[in-house]
């Protein structure tokens, strides 16, 4: 690997690695309760920008169908692929700057952290995206839901990691305090990613 970022699990308990700097993502097969090399999703050392391609591949979620999705931090989309009679990727959502973050709820919708723009989008399960939080202060490293249905986002300039509920409305500072990185508190934190 050169930069690991992400590994997720599939409902076939089969692990997935994005591979960010190799631009692929490795597939391996737990059945025997050791990784076996299963796939690899992308083409090993090229980066590129279609179907075929990821380009610094950084964060993955599985949703029930078992299709994953890729947010690409360098090439600023999400690819979703499908397992269904071979692999295959195509694009779920582009035009995102620098996303960092991906994550699903119980209804199959696709949470996608837009870094550079500053939003969280909510996207259907069609792909159909639009901005749940709009001109959030500081850069988002990831995004994460709980059962029930409450957002975080680690917010990587000011120490904190930010909870909204469902509807994007902020339910504050979860955990940290604005410009106060870690000293001796458990409860304050660096860079959180």
């Amino acid at each position: 690997f050169d930069g690991a970022q992400s590994v997720v699990f599939d409902s076939q308990g089969n692990l997935y690695v994005a591979d960010r700097y190799n631009h692929r993502v490795q597939v391996y097969s737990l059945s025997t309760g050791s990784p076996v090399y299963s796939n690899t999703l992308g083409i090993t050392g090229e980066s590129g920008s279609n179907n075929d391609h990821f380009n610094n591949p950084v964060r993955l979620a599985v949703d029930a169908s078992d299709r994953l999705y890729v947010v690409e931090r360098v090439g600023d989309r999400v690819q979703r692929c499908d397992p269904t009679g071979g692999w295959s990727c195509s694009t779920f959502a582009g035009g995102l700057s620098t996303p960092n973050g991906v994550a699903l709820d119980s209804a199959g919708n696709v949470y996608i952290a837009d870094s550079n723009n500053a939003r969280l989008l909510k996207c259907t399960p069609a792909g159909v995206c639009s901005p749940l939080v709009s001109s959030l202060p500081g850069w988002i490293t990831d995004v994460v839901l709980d059962s029930s249905g409450d957002i975080y986002i680690p917010d990587w300039t000011y120490h904190v990691v930010r909870k909204f509920n469902s509807s994007g409305a902020s339910l504050g500072i979860h955990l940290g305090q604005v410009n106060v990185p870690y000293t001796t508190s458990p409860l304050l934190i660096n860079y959180p990613q």
